[in-house]
């Protein structure tokens, strides 16, 4: 929703016609996805209001290795985002555990949208695991299926590998049932994995420490919505001039 030009816009359009293909019978659920949490929760709350009735949010880059203000951050109303779904019975998914390819063993995409802080810190929590014999990779996807509040995670997969990976990653919890995150993350990690992933969680030496204390373990996703609409309207622009 942070691409739309205003959230007026999508109440006074887009949701509206949502809501008619969902009364037609063209679909059965609606949801919302988003980077900035706070756009969402401005939607939901307003939605409340008008009577609108919401299925499912997916969200993404807020619950991995780096980042877990989905639960640990107190901004709705004194409440987590995921607390928020849960009180509202709304279905919560969480996409991009490997953090749109920072949490790998290559080079970070050129076009993501991290600070270069970020990018660092994750090529050393990758080389920290790579000394420990711990696909990066592997440990961020156990990680993200651990927690029992999230409805379902997605995950790019571009190759036969990643997709064997993926699928090794969610077999490890076959059987497991009503534990917490940190239960079952001490099952189905091996000794070198949970021993990475304790040094990457370490608030004062781990490799994410400092982007935790100065705020840049996230982007700003709503400048890089304002970004796009400022990079079209200078083709718009360039396109008039052209013609003239």
């Amino acid at each position: 929703p942070e691409f739309a030009q205003s959230v007026d816009q999508l109440f006074d359009n887009t949701i509206p016609a949502m809501m008619e293909c969902q009364k037609k019978g063209w679909c059965k659920a609606l949801g919302m996805t988003g980077y900035p949490l706070e756009v969402q929760y401005e939607i939901l709350q307003r939605s409340v209001k008008e009577k609108i009735v919401w299925d499912q949010s997916l969200v993404y880059g807020h619950f991995n290795l780096h980042n877990t203000s989905l639960f640990s951050q107190p901004s709705f109303n004194g409440k987590s985002f995921a607390s928020f779904c849960r009180e509202k019975r709304l279905s919560l998914a969480a996409a991009a555990p490997l953090s749109m390819g920072l949490l790998t063993h290559t080079d970070s995409p050129d076009w993501h949208p991290a600070s270069e802080a970020l990018k660092q810190a994750c090529q050393v929590a990758a080389s920290i695991c790579r000394s420990r014999g711990v696909n990066i990779s592997a440990l961020a996807t156990v990680v993200a299926l651990s927690n029992p509040n999230i409805s379902y995670t997605l995950i790019g997969i571009r190759n036969r590998d990643e997709v064997e990976r993926a699928a090794a990653a969610a077999s490890r919890f076959a059987g497991l049932t009503n534990t917490s995150s940190e239960e079952a993350l001490l099952k189905v990690l091996t000794a070198e994995e949970y021993g990475a992933w304790q040094i990457l969680q370490d608030s004062s030496t781990g490799p994410f420490a400092q982007v935790w204390k100065n705020g840049s373990y996230k982007w700003d996703g709503i400048q890089n919505a304002r970004d796009f609409w400022m990079e079209m309207e200078e083709k718009d622009r360039k396109h008039l001039l052209h013609k003239g």
